[in-house]
């Protein structure tokens, strides 16, 4: 079982926080013209990951 951490405790690296802070289209284009050094002009997003039990009650 995992261990919930506090809000204040999660970083970048967190599955949890990096999806939230991917959500922000401003946030994540900055985010993602630091790491790749190359400018971004517009974001797209496609479905959102889940897990195999989220996508099976997704289809009911």
């Amino acid at each position: 079982m995992h261990k919930i951490k506090p809000f204040e405790d999660l970083t970048f690296h967190d599955d949890f926080m990096f999806g939230l802070v991917m959500q922000d289209k401003e946030i994540c284009r900055e985010a993602l013209e630091c790491l790749l050094g190359k400018s971004i002009q517009k974001i797209e997003y496609t479905e959102p990951s889940c897990t195999y039990s989220t996508a099976r009650l997704m289809k009911r």
